[in-house]
């Protein structure tokens, strides 16, 4: 992130130098640091977690075409999440540890994590789409499922049904992204948005 164009932008708001400079006391906590500490928590939840997924096949009693077809899905999802193994990373690095209770590393910082965030759920959501064909290959390809049939799920995924069957699986299909959609928008506003608000009422409150 370029910093020197943030500053800029500010100047051009008429935004007071000794205000962009002043000491902010943050209580309860510092929302800047606990960003930051949720952002590398979610970072190695995703590493660790895409590991674990794509292992999967090789622990998991799953019929062998079945299993091809989860890794394959599944190591394309991984793939599109790298992005935002790739944001958080970039996240991490280019905002500053420490001196961020200033104003204008504080509206950098929200700047910042506004625009992560942006690629995060962009991101996330295109990888949803892809979430419910790995379902399907765990529920109907797993040898001791009581809902094993791979020859189900091999149709399903060639389109090899009739139009009733075929609205009922798009019908599931949409259902299970949308419920990825929604989950992933709820993750975003409770689990960053209440700090980031807590940040703009604090500049907020600082022009007052």
């Amino acid at each position: 992130m370029n910093f020197k164009s943030i500053k800029s932008a500010m100047d051009a708001e008429g935004i007071p130098a000794n205000q962009k400079d002043v000491k902010i006391e943050m209580a309860k906590g510092n929302p800047v640091a606990i960003i930051r500490k949720k952002i590398w928590f979610e970072l190695l939840t995703t590493l660790l977690g895409a590991i674990l997924f794509l292992m999967v096949p090789f622990i998991y009693d799953i019929e062998k075409r079945v299993g091809s077809i989860y890794l394959i899905f599944m190591a394309i999802t991984v793939f599109m999440l790298l992005g935002n193994v790739i944001k958080f990373s970039l996240f991490l690095s280019q905002t500053p540890t420490n001196e961020t209770n200033t104003w204008s590393t504080i509206q950098a910082f929200i700047y910042n994590i506004k625009t992560t965030l942006a690629v995060y759920k962009s991101y996330s959501i295109s990888s949803a789409l892809l979430v419910p064909i790995p379902i399907f290959a765990l529920i109907l390809g797993h040898k001791s499922s009581e809902f094993y049939n791979p020859d189900i799920f091999l149709k399903f995924l060639f389109l090899d049904l009739n139009l009733s069957e075929i609205l009922t699986m798009l019908f599931i299909y949409l259902g299970i992204a949308l419920v990825f959609y929604l989950l992933i928008v709820l993750w975003i506003r409770y689990y960053y948005n209440k700090h980031i608000i807590q940040l703009e009422d604090l500049l907020v409150s600082m022009q007052d």
